[in-house]
């Protein structure tokens, strides 16, 4: 168990960040190891398959021991709030040998690796490299392709996760992010990770940032960078839907005899907060189609609105959310 030992300001300085690089690392090390029995999995596990083509990943096995163990290296501290996959793995490829040799050495002390194992190591430099490749084979053919309904998902996520700790404060975000995060107090956070040993850390005002990751053999995951915030990585909202079809209908035959297809599925997209662009490629309508939608839905007083950066993403109210309830959605 890892804890945080947290301070007003630490709590006033709460943060969001999209990774990539960490989105794609967690789906490997899911991938590595036994594919799970979710229906969502398996077909994410196929997408890999797919894309890998053969390869191997002999590198990144290495820096995955056991499968579910990957060296800190591996996930760069967020630099911005949105990072761009090619800039963070090339702090991953920058990265001094000797840190990487000092890792290995902490997971050799706790018995993650073995004296047999540290001959994979002897090489450092060409097996970094290797691990870069590999990872940039994993963006390139499986990640990058669907990463504009991954980052939907993140996206979504961030401003869920927003609105919640607007409405209900810190207690109501950290009691809906994970199972494995608990709030002992007001000052004090507790993690359970599959870590090897137990740790409480203290922020130091430098405040808490949460990054959601997509896929992951873990419900959270925390990194503990030295000058710089605690960063607590999650299972993103709604990251079990990424591929849903919502063209398909929900299976209410009344409601969409009622309000028609488009505006059926527009209802039940809006569940989980969503952009018009997103909304767009979900529903495969033209962003103006959406947006008519929108304003008549606003009218209606069945939805709520939010800006993001350039973006102003769309969600159910309480009136939207118990209109779909009627209808058992």
């Amino acid at each position: 168990m890892k804890q945080i030992a947290m301070s007003v300001g630490d709590l006033t300085r709460i943060r969001f960040a999209i990774s990539p690089i960490l989105t794609t690392v967690l789906s490997v090390r899911s991938f590595l190891q036994s594919p799970t029995t979710t229906a969502v999995m398996q077909d994410w596990h196929k997408a890999m398959v797919t894309g890998l083509d053969g390869h191997d990943l002999t590198a990144l096995r290495l820096f995955h021991p056991l499968g579910n163990h990957t060296i800190d290296f591996m996930f760069p501290f967020p630099a911005k709030t949105e990072n761009r996959f090619d800039d963070e793995l090339q702090r991953i490829a920058c990265t001094s040998i000797s840190v990487i040799e000092a890792e290995l050495d902490n997971l050799f002390q706790h018995g993650v690796i073995s004296v047999e194992d540290i001959s994979n190591y002897k090489n450092l430099p060409g097996l970094l490299m290797q691990a870069v490749d590999e990872l940039a084979l994993v963006w390139r053919n499986v990640m990058c392709p669907n990463w504009e309904k991954i980052n939907a998902v993140l996206q979504n996520d961030i401003v869920y996760r927003s609105r919640t700790l607007a409405n209900g404060g810190v207690l109501a975000l950290f009691q809906g992010l994970s199972t494995d995060i608990h709030l002992e107090s007001s000052a004090l956070l507790s993690i359970y990770t599959q870590c090897q040993s137990d740790l409480t850390v203290e922020p130091n005002g430098h405040g808490l940032l949460f990054v959601p990751f997509f896929f992951s053999n873990s419900s959270v995951w925390l990194q503990t960078p030295v000058n710089t915030a605690p960063t607590v990585s999650y299972q993103a909202y709604g990251a079990g839907a990424w591929n849903r079809d919502v063209t398909e209908g929900n299976g209410n035959d009344v409601m969409l005899k009622l309000f028609g297809k488009n505006r059926a599925n527009l209802l039940y997209a809006l569940i989980q907060p969503t952009s018009t662009k997103h909304l767009a490629l979900k529903l495969n309508l033209t962003s103006g189609a959406i947006s008519q939608q929108l304003n008549l839905l606003k009218e209606a007083n069945l939805i709520t609105s939010e800006r993001r950066g350039r973006s102003v993403y769309y969600l159910l109210n309480e009136k939207g959310k118990q209109l779909l309830h009627l209808f058992n959605v």
